[in-house]
């Protein structure tokens, strides 16, 4: 009697925990990556704006 591949018996054998567990790490690392995409808008575009209007003010003084 054949019982499958591996990959199909791991995926038939597979309890509700270890699908729980996987569920859970995922979400994790949703919430990370959502924490560092709000990181990056509330640092880089204050410092892009800054930068910009250093620049702008600087080319400003050098005009006069």
């Amino acid at each position: 009697m054949n019982k499958g591949t591996g990959l199909a018996r791991s995926t038939a054998t597979r309890t509700t925990d270890q699908v729980v567990g996987e569920a859970l790490h995922l979400a994790g690392s949703a919430v990370v990556t959502a924490g560092v995409a709000a990181v990056l808008v509330v640092v880089a575009v204050p410092a892009t704006l800054g930068v910009g209007i250093a620049a702008g003010w600087k080319a400003m003084r050098k005009r006069r």
